[in-house]
């Protein structure tokens, strides 16, 4: 079940930008590969997630799911090697 940013009456969507940034001003460092104003407003596993969606992949026994999952962006953990082509 995905998890959506904010409360049920307060929606939030966050552009790849805004996320990176927000994770980066919060002491996280990421690298955004793809395309920067793709909006995301809910978090779900690669498997459940959908469209304005993001997954995430931090074990690589979940790698497979990588390349069938529906969201519109994934994070990848810096211990993962995504492969190439992916972006």
């Amino acid at each position: 079940m995905a998890q959506h940013f904010g409360d049920d009456k307060n929606l939030m969507a966050w552009t790849l930008t805004q996320l990176a940034e927000l994770l980066t001003a919060q002491g996280m460092p990421c690298e955004l590969t793809g395309e920067p104003t793709t909006v995301v407003s809910a978090v779900a596993t690669l498997e459940e997630a959908g469209a304005g969606q993001i997954g995430f992949l931090a074990n690589p026994k979940y790698i497979k799911q990588l390349g069938a999952t529906r969201a519109s962006a994934v994070v990848v953990g810096r211990t993962v090697e995504a492969p190439a082509g992916m972006n």
